[in-house]
């Protein structure tokens, strides 16, 4: 049951990628899918470290929000590093993950788009923020992160490393 209450809900956080296309525009990447769970040994090695004896049987409802952010920044914070391992990745033929951090209860993932910012309108750059909130909610996977006061963060940058845009999804 422990693995229920935290350790699934806050599961290493992977990243893949899919890509939006409109009728004049070349194929710009969206949504990354945000998570892949843990392997088991991870899972246990991150429950024992952030999750304290005494809490272990508790239903999520009886865990306070702000005890819940702890063990967010917790898990966020122990996974963070080995998610960067074998980075960069490519996530598709325009994007690729170049780095994941994590800031307190957020976890960040930066890709770099194959394109030069000046490429990206803002249609497509609101087509591709849209596509990211939405995938990321329709998949499921990162909701327990919310349920824990957890959040995601996908910001993008061009070829040349400027900022093209920043999609900060609290919840769905």
């Amino acid at each position: 049951m422990r693995s229920l209450l935290i350790v699934s809900a806050l599961g290493a956080v992977g990243a893949g990628g899919a890509a939006l296309r409109t009728s004049d525009t070349p194929a710009v990447p969206a949504a990354p899918s945000a998570a892949a769970p843990a392997n088991g040994a991870q899972r246990d090695e991150v429950f024992e470290a952030c999750v304290p004896p005494a809490e272990r049987g508790l239903a999520l409802a009886d865990v306070p929000m702000e005890r819940r952010r702890s063990v967010a920044a917790c898990v966020i914070r122990m996974l963070a590093p080995a998610m960067n391992e074998g980075l960069p990745a490519r996530t598709d033929p325009m994007t690729t993950l170049i780095a994941v951090r994590a800031e307190q209860t957020t976890m960040t993932y930066r890709y770099r788009l194959d394109l030069a910012a000046a490429d990206l309108g803002a249609a497509l750059r609101a087509g591709l923020e849209s596509r990211v909130r939405a995938d990321v909610c329709a998949a499921g996977a990162m909701r327990p992160v919310f349920a824990f006061g957890g959040r995601i963060r996908f910001d993008y940058v061009d070829r040349v490393g400027s900022p093209v845009l920043a999609v900060d999804i609290p919840g769905c």
